[in-house]
């Protein structure tokens, strides 16, 4: 996150579970009114090749106030709301200390048919073009046969 507008970030990993789980809190120092969502995600390849799934830009204000959508960035947010106290919208109000706890991803969340691979996702949040946070996950689908 961009330092001089975060005035606290904590950032957990919980390895204790059968699948890990992740806990943020954080507070901005500014009301934040509008924001762009940039997000890509890529899978990779035998050879480590990087395969672009997903590049989209979209309004970070509109994303949090929809409701309904099957796509993955849509149940993401609706995994995100079930664990947290994100706003339903703009804004996202300073000095307001907002949490995520214990989210990981659940596999009956997505395409049953996904094949083994290793992926990553990363999230831009961008007010008025300029970086305020990115944010990197990295996973894999693996089969336990």
């Amino acid at each position: 996150m961009k330092p001089s507008q975060l005035l606290e970030l904590s950032c957990q990993l919980h390895k204790k579970h059968v699948t890990p789980t992740i806990s943020v809190n954080f507070r901005f120092n500014e009301t934040i009114s509008k924001f762009t969502i940039h997000a890509v995600f890529d899978v990779f390849a035998k050879g480590n090749k990087r395969i672009n799934l997903v590049n989209i830009k979209m309004d970070g204000c509109r994303y949090l106030s929809s409701l309904n959508g099957k796509n993955l960035f849509h149940k993401l947010l609706k995994r995100l709301r079930s664990v947290s106290d994100l706003p339903n919208g703009c804004p996202i109000v300073a000095q307001q200390k907002y949490e995520i706890r214990n989210y990981t991803f659940l596999p009956d969340e997505y395409p049953s048919n996904a094949p083994e691979s290793h992926w990553q996702m990363r999230v831009k949040l961008l007010k008025q073009n300029e970086l305020y946070v990115d944010i990197l996950f990295d996973g894999a689908v693996v089969y336990n046969t």
